[in-house]
Formats: C-alpha cells, sequence, structure tokens
C-alpha cells in the first residue's frame, strides 16, 4: 500500500502514545512520560530534517529539469495569446523611455529659476515610471496578472504625484512644492531609522550610532522649521500647504484630477496587502463545488493591468512634457500623440484576446489542473508543492448579512 501523509502522521503519533504507555508502565508519571516523549521527538526532527533537505538537494536537478518542460509548455501556450499585447505594452515602455531622456537632454539646461524644481522632481519620478512599467511587463510575460496589477498601482501613484507637483508647483503661492517633495525623505529618512533601531535593540542588527542618529533628526527638525510641523508627517507631508492640507493619498488623487481610477486602485490594493478580499481574489471556482487555488501563472487576466500600467505611463509622459518645461515643444507633443495612438491599439488587443479567452476560461482552468496533475503522477511525485493550481473542496463560509 501506498503510504499517504496522513497514514505517516498516524503512524508517529501511535509511536508516541505507546511510548508514553511504557514509560507509565515502569511507574514514571504521566506528565513527565509525556514530556520525555515528546523530547525525543523534538530531538529526531532536526536529523530528519537534515535528512529531507539532503534528499530534496540530491533530486533538485531532475525536478528543474520537469519544471523548466512545464514551464516552456505554459510560455508557449501564452505566448499564442498574448504576443501581440506583450509587444504592443513593451514597445510603449521604450517610447515612454526614450521620451523622457530626450525631454531631459533637451530641457536640463533650460529650466527656469522658477522651474527647475519641478523639472527635477518630474523627470525622477518619471525615469521611476518607466522602471516600474517594465517590471509590470515582465510579471505579464510570466503569467502573473495580480502582482502586475500590484505594480500597476504604484504607477497610478507616479501618475497622481506627477500631476500633482506639475499643476501647482508652478503657480506663485506654491512655489517650494516641488523642493518639499524631493527633501522629504530626509523625513522618511529620520523615521525608517527610528524603526530600524527598535530592531536593533534585541540585538539582531547593529544600530546606527549616536552621531548618525543626531544627524538624521538635525536634518528632519531643520526641514520642520522651514516647512511646518505638519511637514513630518511621513507619507504625504511634503502636500501639507496645498489646498485641504492632503494627509492621504485619497485627498492627494482628488487634486490630481485623475481619480477615476479610483476603483482600479481599491482593486489593485487587495493584491499589495493581505485582507480578505485578496484571497478571494485568489480563487477560482470551476463547477461551483471546486475551488481552485491560484499558485502560479495564468492564462487570465492580463488585460487589466496591461491597460492600467501604460495609461498611468501615458498620464506620467503627458504630466513631463506639460510641466517639466516652460513650453512642451512639437516633437515633445508629437511623441505624446505617438504613445497614445499605441496606447489605444493596445486595448484593442488587449479586448481581442479576452474575447478569444472569454469563452474557454473554464475549460483552461480544467487543463491546467489536468496537465500539472499527469505529469505529477508520470513523475511519481506528491502534488503538493508543485502544482500551479491547486484544486480542493471547499466548506461553505456563512455569508454575513
Amino acid at each position: 500500500m501506498t503510504r499517504t501523509k496522513d497514514n505517516f502522521d498516524t503512524d508517529v503519533l501511535n509511536i508516541l502514545e505507546r511510548g508514553i504507555e511504557q514509560l507509565v508502565e515502569r511507574g514514571i508519571p504521566l506528565d513527565e512520560a509525556t514530556t520525555k516523549m515528546s523530547a525525543a521527538f523534538i530531538g529526531s526532527l532536526s536529523d530528519s530534517g537534515e535528512l529531507i533537505a539532503t534528499s530534496l538537494i540530491r533530486t533538485a536537478p531532475k525536478m528543474l529539469g520537469e519544471h523548466a518542460i512545464m514551464n516552456e509548455r505554459f510560455q508557449r501556450k501564452l505566448r499564442d495569446y498574448w504576443a501581440d499585447v506583450f509587444d504592443s505594452h513593451y514597445a510603449i515602455v521604450d517610447c515612454a523611455e526614450e521620451f523622457g531622456s530626450d525631454f531631459t537632454k533637451k530641457n536640463v539646461r533650460r529650466a527656469t529659476i522658477s522651474n527647475a524644481l519641478v523639472f527635477q522632481a518630474l523627470i525622477r519620478l518619471h525615469a521611476r515610471a518607466c522602471r516600474i512599467a517594465l517590471e509590470v511587463h515582465w510579471l505579464l510575460t510570466g503569467g502573473f496578472p495580480a502582482g502586475a496589477l500590484a505594480r500597476s498601482r504604484t504607477l497610478h501613484e507616479l501618475a497622481v504625484t506627477m500631476n500633482v507637483i506639475g499643476d501647482f508647483g508652478r503657480k506663485p503661492e506654491f512655489l517650494d512644492l516641488a523642493e518639499r517633495f524631493l527633501l522629504h525623505h530626509h523625513i522618511t529618512n529620520h523615521s525608517d531609522a527610528l524603526t530600524y533601531q527598535g530592531l536593533a535593540a534585541s540585538g539582531e542588527h547593529k544600530p546606527y550610532t549616536s552621531a548618525d542618529m543626531a544627524r538624521l533628526e538635525r536634518r528632519r527638525n531643520r526641514l520642520i522649521g522651514r516647512f511646518g510641523r505638519l511637514y513630518a508627517s511621513a507619507s504625504y507631508g511634503w502636500a501639507a500647504n496645498l489646498p485641504g492640507a492632503p494627509r492621504d493619498f485619497k485627498q492627494l488623487e482628488s487634486l490630481s484630477g485623475i481619480d477615476q481610477l479610483r476603483s482600479y486602485y481599491k482593486w489593485a490594493s487587495h493584491e499589495v496587502h493581505s485582507d480578505s478580499k485578496g484571497s478571494a481574489l485568489n480563487e477560482e471556482s470551476l463547477d461551483g463545488i471546486r475551488t481552485h487555488l491560484s499558485t502560479g501563472p495564468t492564462l487570465i487576466g492580463l488585460s487589466t493591468p496591461a491597460q492600467l500600467s501604460l495609461i498611468s505611463l501615458h498620464q506620467c509622459c503627458a504630466s513631463l512634457a506639460a510641466n517639466g518645461a516652460d513650453d512642451a515643444s512639437p516633437r515633445d507633443l508629437i511623441a505624446l500623440k505617438a504613445i497614445g495612438e499605441l496606447l489605444e491599439r493596445a486595448k484593442t488587443l488587449c479586448a481581442d484576446v479576452e474575447g478569444r479567452l472569454g469563452d474557454e476560461r473554464e475549460s483552461h482552468v480544467r487543463r491546467s489542473v489536468a496537465s500539472h496533475g499527469a505529469h505529477l503522477r508520470q513523475s511519481g511525485r506528491r502534488p503538493t508543492v508543485a502544482v500551479r493550481v491547486v484544486a480542493q473542496h471547499q466548506p461553505r463560509l456563512p455569508l454575513a448579512d
């Protein structure tokens, strides 16, 4: 008979129980006998764990080879559907990066004194947006839409921040806004250092010296003395002098004029945090009985993060062109128009793929379960870790009124 994990656990518990009974028969009190057997069992775990780890290392090349074959098959299937979307996404990111590079080279010496800090803030934010858009691309091409959605969330935050700095930072009453933003990391540095010092007190890390902490605090205090107490807010203190004194991202988003993506931002937030909604989004109901919990890549759901990331990246480019220099050049406007046209094409490609996948959604999940299960049976391995989509019977949860 094939011994399962449940059989093994039962056997171990039976051995422990018999051992305790034998010790009690020898006159050892039950509590002491239980303690002795527990200590013996825990002591054996170290040796057993080392043996299992050694075995896993020895068999790792075979496992890696098997998974490479599975992943190659998946990648072929993924590109069968999404290759045009992937290529379009990459082309737009490349255009945005080239646009930012050309804009910076052209304007770095021409930025006026009043606009220099806005220019510096915007080009830094735009560069980060290009990097994150490329991260989204790699997650999409790997078949990880949830991860891509999480990174798209950051792109939206960058677009909002660029709009706020660009729209307000050149107004006479807010000329110090870009400088407030660029210097605000000193506030965060001090806060982060205090957190680190608390961990270092346990002896796990080497603490900062008193001189280091004093230097961080002096910088913080100088900035608070210059910009006011509200500047000390860890997240959005740099924006505290704006209308409404925004204290959270939602308020900042309202000032930016691009809060129409708010619901998508909330959706993406569930893939960043460990909340219940995020767990629910990770489930796929196949037939109303079984629930599939995603543990790996998928063909489904790539359209939303692909489009959201490109929309936010386009907004970042538009903000840079509109507010990074005194005047947008014809070349800048043509580049923005080209990126916008590519974005519309990408949206159409996404819709086409989603239409092709729509009728096949359930069959894709079924094939994923079936193909991985067959592979695991052929390789003699148990489907406990390697399977990409886990099929299991779930109890029905009571719903709140």
